[in-house]
């Protein structure tokens, strides 16, 4: 049976504020994890496959010779399905000293971090919105995000998008939204 226009309500995906952080929040969380605001690159969400972190990781290593000294990668979130074990990923490619594994961080923290990060970059292959997109955009952090899936709608022309398969691409996209290139 067919319903009227008027029964129908579109609702529209909306963002929940980040909480309110204050100066003292965001030095305890910079503390907490080595980090200097302004001077790392962020990335929040679960741990797992498609969120295409391994690339990530490769893409920082290319990265991190044209950035500034102390520059870091800070990827923030739980593990989820598929069991990657980036710990071991950074080992191998010997970037211990430029990227922090938090695990999963409060409300706070993630406040916190995207409010003293440089840029948030999110290289996922798939997403079925992309909320933290729109998180980072609005602490007004510079974003560097994946061309595919939702990911172009939701940044708009706001961001630097890149092809999430391709290293070299994810790591000029990272350059460009650390230094202003």
């Amino acid at each position: 049976f067919p319903l009227s226009r008027d029964k129908i309500r579109v609702a529209h995906p909306g963002l929940t504020p980040l909480v309110t952080v204050t100066g003292e929040q965001i030095e305890r969380a910079c503390l907490r994890y080595d980090l200097r605001p302004g001077t790392f690159v962020l990335h929040i969400g679960t741990l797992q496959p498609r969120k295409n972190l391994r690339r990530l990781i490769e893409a920082w290593g290319h990265a991190l010779p044209r950035l500034s000294a102390g520059a870091k990668l800070v990827l923030c979130g739980g593990p989820g399905w598929g069991g990657e074990d980036l710990s071991a990923e950074v080992t191998r490619r010997g970037l211990r000293d430029s990227v922090v594994l938090t695990g999963y961080v409060s409300d706070e923290e993630k406040s916190a971090l995207l409010r003293s990060a440089r840029a948030y970059v999110f290289p996922s292959l798939h997403e079925g919105f992309g909320f933290p997109v729109l998180e980072a955009q609005s602490a007004g952090v510079p974003v560097a995000c994946s061309n595919t899936s939702s990911l172009p709608e939701v940044a708009g022309e706001a961001a630097v998008l890149f092809d999430p398969q391709q290293p070299l691409d994810i790591t000029s996209a990272i350059v460009s939204v650390m230094t202003n290139e």
